[in-house]
C-alpha cells in the first residue's frame, strides 16, 4: 500500500518525512475546526503541542479530502485514509483517549471520508457508525461542527 500511494512515500525516510503531507494548503478548508469560541479558550486545554497535533491531523485528512476532490484513483485515496491512524502524532491520539470534543470531531471527519469505502467488508458501515457515535457524545456546542460528517453518512445511508 505505501509504495503505490502517491504523497505517501519518500525515498529519504518515513511517511511522517513526507512535508507535503502536512502543508498549510491541505487543512485550508477544514480551517473552521481549529476556530476557538471565548468559552473554548477559558474551558480547553490547549498549549503549542496541542495546536501542533490538530493541524498536523487536519492536513493528513485534508490531503485525502484534496484526493477525492481531484478524482484521484480511488484505491489511491483509500490507501490514503487506511494510512492515517499510523501518520498522527501520539499527541493527537491522546486527545481522542481523553475525549477532548476537537479531537473527537476532527476524527469524525476522518470517518466520514472512510464511509465511501463501506463496500470494503472489512469497513462495512463503521464510518457511519463512528459518526453518529461521536455526534451523540459531543457536548452540545460542539456539535454544529458535525454538520459536514453527517450530511455525508446522512446523504447515503438516510
Amino acid at each position: 500500500m505505501i509504495e503505490k500511494a502517491p504523497g505517501l512515500t519518500t525515498r529519504e525516510g518515513g511517511l511522517r518525512d513526507d512535508a507535503s503531507l502536512f502543508q498549510e494548503e491541505n487543512r485550508r478548508a477544514l480551517q473552521y475546526l481549529m476556530r476557538r469560541t471565548e468559552t473554548q479558550i477559558v474551558n480547553e486545554t490547549w498549549d503549542e503541542t496541542i495546536q501542533t497535533a490538530y493541524e498536523s491531523t487536519l492536513s493528513i485528512i485534508g490531503a485525502a479530502q484534496l484526493a477525492t476532490s481531484a478524482n484521484e484513483p480511488r484505491a489511491t485515496i483509500f490507501r490514503r485514509l487506511i494510512l492515517v491512524p499510523t501518520l498522527v502524532e501520539r499527541d493527537f491520539t491522546e486527545l481522542v483517549n481523553q475525549e477532548q470534543p476537537r479531537a473527537l470531531v476532527i476524527m469524525a471527519h476522518y470517518f466520514a471520508l472512510l464511509h465511501d469505502f463501506r463496500d470494503f467488508w472489512w469497513i462495512g458501515n463503521a464510518g457511519a457508525r463512528e459518526v453518529r457515535g461521536i455526534y451523540s457524545a459531543l457536548p452540545e456546542e460542539w456539535k454544529d461542527l458535525m454538520e459536514w460528517p453527517l450530511a455525508v453518512v446522512n446523504d447515503v445511508c438516510g
